[in-house]
């Protein structure tokens, strides 16, 4: 979620068990991903409309949320809490995320993605309800990109 291009559903494929449901709030995006792709592919792949803020699958629905590009563009502190406690609502067990976070208050970086203060973020995780349990630095000693691991809490 976002699914955008699908430039990450090969990766995600790697495992031949594993079913893809991909989403984005364009079908237009869902339809120009589904053109990048072979059809062996395609077969795990299911595709579907749906908003961040609120995901049409029941509650426990996945195994797991990818969310790569999503955060890089929320700016708002609560619009990022609601996503957050959507995806726990959806999701059974964990949550990958890609944020940009900083020590500083929430800004733009110069490449237009939104920076988020990393004590917010961890303590936006406790209020929707996961904990984190891996964080990633994209580079090493560079705090800027990174990526979560956080598992919903019970």
């Amino acid at each position: 979620l976002a699914c955008g291009a699908g430039r990450f559903w090969p990766v995600l494929a790697e495992h031949e068990n594993r079913v893809i449901l991909a989403a984005d709030p364009s079908q237009g995006m869902l339809d120009h991903a589904q053109t990048h792709h072979s059809a062996h592919l395609l077969t795990r792949i299911k595709t579907f409309k749906s908003s961040v803020f609120s995901i049409d699958m029941s509650e426990n629905a996945v195994d797991s949320i990818f969310c790569m590009q999503l955060f890089h563009h929320v700016h708002d502190s609560a619009h990022r809490l609601a996503i957050l406690r959507e995806f726990h609502r959806v999701s059974r067990d964990t949550l990958i995320l890609s944020v940009c976070v900083g020590r500083s208050a929430t800004h733009l970086d110069r490449t237009q993605r939104v920076v988020v203060n990393k004590a917010e973020l961890e303590t936006q995780f406790m209020q929707a309800g996961v904990s984190p349990l891996k964080q990633y630095d994209v580079l090493p000693g560079c705090e800027r990109g990174s990526i979560y691991i956080v598992r919903k809490g019970t």
